[in-house]
């Protein structure tokens, strides 16, 4: 099957929203977790988080707006034990991509720390 010029970009795009939103939401857990703890910088590692989140939820925004821009839209993200499976339509046509949880996680620290190094 051959698939339209556009889908490589389609699919980096899937990707790379994929990644971001799991590093979203491990952010969260983050958040509450050190707001709960005894830490002496709580606020600090609290205010740090908030602001990478703000970053990342821009990129988000940015990222969907291309995915549109394309003609594609997610449908639907389910975890798995193992997989990550994300149901995408991209002009007309349903895609189900599978992610590998061990390399999104890989991923996503590497991402995460290019976040981190931008503050």
């Amino acid at each position: 099957m051959m698939y339209p010029e556009e889908y490589q970009e389609f699919s980096r795009l899937i990707k790379e929203y994929v990644v971001l939103h799991i590093i979203l939401k491990v952010l969260e857990y983050d958040r509450k977790a050190i707001r709960q703890s005894t830490c002496k910088f709580s606020n600090l590692y609290d205010q740090l988080l908030t602001n990478i989140q703000w970053k990342i939820e821009y990129d988000l925004r940015r990222i969907k707006k291309n995915i549109k821009k394309l003609g594609g839209t997610i449908i639907s993200q389910e975890q798995q034990s193992a997989v990550r499976v994300v149901k995408t339509k991209f002009k007309g046509f349903v895609y189900t991509h599978r992610y590998l949880n061990y390399v999104l996680q890989a991923e996503s620290e590497e991402l995460l720390k290019t976040y981190i190094n931008s503050i």
